[in-house]
């Protein structure tokens, strides 16, 4: 954290989201990042936390649906 990217770092990254996972890997090597371990964690936490919250969202939604 407290990084701050260059406009050369985000050009290197233009349309990621688009891309494949496989193509993700070939962009960050491309713009010469590196993933460390830490960086895996954090993608986990992320991921378990946005799952996590669908979830919940899910379930809340068809107790509303469910009173309606």
């Amino acid at each position: 954290m407290g990084i701050t990217p260059s406009r050369e770092d985000f050009v290197a990254l233009e349309g990621y989201a688009k891309k494949s996972e496989e193509e993700h890997r070939e962009i960050i090597q491309n713009a010469g990042i590196e993933i460390t371990e830490n960086d895996k964690e954090i993608a986990q936490f992320l991921e378990d936390y946005k799952t996590a919250t669908n979830d919940m969202i899910q379930q809340k939604t068809l107790e509303m649906n469910e009173w309606a």
